[in-house]
């Protein structure tokens, strides 16, 4: 999977936002101490555990377009943490831009390619 572009929000106690980045096949992330460059790397790192199903997400809203194949998705996550500390997942979309449908496999968070319909 290469990610294309990324976008990260979070609201409630601590909103911040990482604007839209488009990535290359090289990129290099260069910053003062404390503008986030961490903070970006993070996001992705968690993002990418959660969709090939080895963690929680947490809390906030991931937008991110990639290609697997040079097939290309868009994929929109948003979430938070409820009383509990248990993760609440209010929407999670995966729309085909070009290529293969993808589907979620049930109960897990990784994908498997299905024929298109069209």
């Amino acid at each position: 999977m290469k990610i294309l572009s990324y976008k990260y929000w979070q609201s409630g106690g601590e909103s911040w936002e990482i604007s839209e980045i488009l990535l290359g096949n090289i990129n290099l992330l260069v910053g003062d101490s404390g503008s986030g460059k961490t903070r970006l790397l993070n996001t992705i790192f968690n993002f990418g555990r959660y969709a090939v199903g080895n963690r929680e997400i947490g809390n906030g809203c991931w937008d991110v377009t990639f290609e697997i194949r040079k097939n290309l998705y868009k994929w929109t996550v948003e979430s938070d943490i409820d009383d509990n500390d248990k993760m609440r997942l209010w929407k999670k979309l995966v729309v085909k831009i070009k290529g293969k449908l993808l589907n979620e496999m049930k109960g897990a968070s990784s994908f498997m390619e299905t024929k298109s319909q069209n």
